[in-house]
Order: structure tokens, then C-alpha cells, then sequence
């Protein structure tokens, strides 16, 4: 991802790898529910670039847990608490779900202009291939690959989980997961017997869910500017395009394959543009190998004592009047 570290080269890679996902998905119940290439490429950048709108609602979330009255606790199963207790168990995962429902669904002027261009384009490219699982696919982005990860485990945000109270917000953390991930699916709870006494409570704001998922499909290029908006992820450097040469070198004819896979012919018994587009590329990578020569090698741990490694010996006279405590051990 390092690689592509303009908004727009990284946006373009989205759309595309988006697009062959679609492509390559052959039922509308799994589409972006794998562990793709695509899948975890939509994660990865989501995550970078959506750090800010997900501690945006993570944080109160847990502060909204941790105000809670002492003794409470969010166990719905009657083999993990006490049958008396339950029903109080229910309302208190209701009124934490319900107040983190509040906080997503205000928080749609917050989600970065790139995440959402990057939505309206995953909404608008299923919904020409099934029209009526468009915001089944948007909310497995948004929720399955993107906020779900950051409630069941805060610390990927760099927010703390109290780890005083026995695991009673960790366990609570696990419901309100499930909780969201079944409103952004439409979806009551079936399988688990203890959950089903939920399901009213999804039954009243799955409606909410997906205005909220109807606000993030909307984006307009025209209100975007580039210059104002925060990059957060990182820039490529020498050490990026080495690994990137060595992937090209290793796979390259796998990749060919791939790319001379896209070959179509139209009525008129020509090739169509992404045929073209694919033999050029094809052939820029060729030329480019070519034009880059060797492989660096990977680098490896030299066998000789640091008595006698010299360029061992040369960084540490040049850094002498250096203290060298704190990695002495090393």
C-alpha cells in the first residue's frame, strides 16, 4: 500500500481491485466476506485511514461501558451467568448498543472523504451486478472489515480496555459486536438460542443502519479537495520498491496470466479497451524488469563477530560519542 501513496493512485487500486473482487465473486451472499487479496486490502487501508473516525467512536463507546453501575455485566448465555440476572444483562447491552447506534449514526460528516468515495464506488458496482445486495456489501465493508475489528479489539485504535473488571466490558465489547454486525446484515439472530431475545431490538433499528449505510454510499468527487485532506498513511521508500521488485521478478508470470486473462473480443470480432489495456501493462512490466536488471538480494545476517564485521566497526566508530546501554545486548 506504501506504494501507492497519492489519494488518487491509491483510490484508483481500490476501485479496480474492487471491481475484479465483484468480478470473481459468483454468489452475493459472499461478496467481500472472504479473506481475499481485496478483502484484506480494503481492511488495511480502511484501518490507516479511518484511524481517527474509528477512535471517533470507540472511545465513547467505551467510556459509555466503563460509566456503567458497578456489578454490571452484558452475559446473555445461562451457562456463562445467573438466570436472574439475565434479564438486567439484556437491558444493559440494549442501552450501550443503543447509544453506540447514536454515535455511528451522527458521525457520517467524520468518515474520511476517501473512505467514502471508496464506498459509493463498491455500492454503485455491485448494485449493477445485484442490484438488491448493494447495502449487504456496503455494510460488510463498513462493519465486517472496518468498525466490528475495532469494537472487539480496541487497542488496534490505541484505546485501552479497562482490564480491571474480570473481562466485563471485553466479554460486552463481543455482544455489541455481534449486536451491529447483524443490524448492517438485516439480519435477526437464528443460530445462538441465548441472542435471539435481541432480536426486537434489531427489529426497531435495523432502519437506522441502513440510512446510515445510504449516507456513506453518497460522494461527490467536486467536494473533495485533495490538498485539505489529512493523509495518513505512509510514503514508499527504497526499501518498498525493492520488495515490489522482487514480487514482480518472482511472480511475473503469474501476473501476465492475470492480466492476459482480461482479453475480450466484441461483436465486431476486435479487442476490446481493457484488452489493450491489459497487453500494455503487461508489456510496460516486462520492459520494466528488463530495464531493472537483477533482483537485489535479500539481506542476510553476517556470520562474523562484531570484532571483525567492518562495517560493523565503522558505524560504531562513527557513532562513538553515542551511549550504547540501552542496545549493548543485542
Amino acid at each position: 500500500m506504501n506504494i501507492f501513496d497519492t489519494r488518487a493512485s491509491l483510490v484508483a487500486l481500490l476501485k479496480t481491485m474492487i471491481d475484479r473482487e465483484i468480478a470473481h465473486t459468483s454468489s452475493k451472499a459472499e461478496l467481500f466476506r472472504g479473506n481475499s487479496t481485496c478483502t484484506r486490502f480494503l481492511s488495511a487501508f480502511a484501518r490507516i485511514h479511518g484511524y481517527n473516525y474509528l477512535r471517533g467512536l470507540i472511545v465513547p463507546l467505551i467510556k459509555t461501558m466503563t460509566s456503567m453501575p458497578a456489578g454490571h455485566a452484558y452475559d446473555l448465555d445461562p451457562a456463562k451467568a445467573n438466570r436472574d440476572k439475565l434479564e438486567q444483562n439484556k437491558r444493559n447491552v440494549e442501552l450501550v448498543a443503543l447509544s453506540f447506534l447514536d454515535i455511528i449514526t451522527s458521525s457520517v460528516p467524520a468518515l474520511p472523504p476517501m473512505i467514502r468515495e471508496v464506498c459509493a464506488h463498491l455500492a454503485k458496482s455491485v448494485y449493477q451486478v445485484w442490484p438488491e445486495s448493494k447495502f449487504a456489501a456496503l455494510g460488510a465493508f463498513i462493519f465486517l472489515r472496518f468498525i466490528s475489528p475495532a469494537i472487539v479489539a480496541p487497542e488496534i485504535v490505541d484505546v485501552t480496555v479497562p482490564r480491571d473488571d474480570g473481562g466485563v466490558i471485553r466479554r460486552g465489547l463481543m455482544v455489541i459486536a455481534k449486536v451491529m454486525q447483524n443490524l448492517a446484515n438485516n439480519m435477526l439472530f437464528a443460530k445462538e438460542a441465548h441472542m435471539l431475545c435481541l432480536n426486537d431490538f434489531l427489529g426497531v433499528n435495523i432502519k437506522s443502519v441502513t440510512r446510515y449505510l445510504s449516507e456513506v454510499n453518497k460522494f461527490s468527487s467536486t467536494a473533495v479537495d485533495e490538498e485539505s485532506t489529512e493523509w495518513l498513511g505512509t510514503t514508499a521508500d527504497d526499501t518498498d520498491t525493492i520488495v515490489l521488485h522482487r514480487f514482480l521478478d518472482k511472480h511475473a508470470d503469474k501476473i501476465g496470466k492475470e492480466l492476459l486473462s482480461y482479453a475480450k473480443i466484441n461483436a465486431s470480432g476486435e479487442e476490446d479497451a481493457s484488452t489493450a489495456n491489459a497487453k500494455r501493462a503487461w508489456e510496460h512490466l516486462c520492459n520494466l524488469l528488463v530495464e531493472l536488471q537483477e533482483v537485489p538480494e535479500v539481506p542476510r545476517f553476517s556470520k562474523l563477530p562484531r570484532t571483525e564485521h567492518r562495517e560493523f566497526i565503522d558505524l560504531m566508530s562513527r557513532c562513538a560519542h553515542r551511549s550504547i546501554e540501552s542496545v549493548q545486548d543485542i
